[in-house]
């Protein structure tokens, strides 16, 4: 299974993740959408959101 994840602002898809207020996770089975889930990220702390190099 592939997840895809996508910012969204004003029910559009993003450009930028800092001005979008959810975010939009897609999963794909066999080239096929198969589960979509919205999170909103209006009450996440900035920090939190920071991805850490391996």
């Amino acid at each position: 299974m592939q997840q895809l994840a996508m910012p969204v602002f004003e029910n559009r898809i993003s450009n930028r993740l800092d001005c979008s207020d959810q975010m939009l996770l897609v999963s794909i089975e066999d080239g096929k959408v198969v589960k979509r889930e919205v999170y909103n990220l209006a009450n996440v702390d900035s920090i939190l959101m920071t991805v850490t190099p391996i």
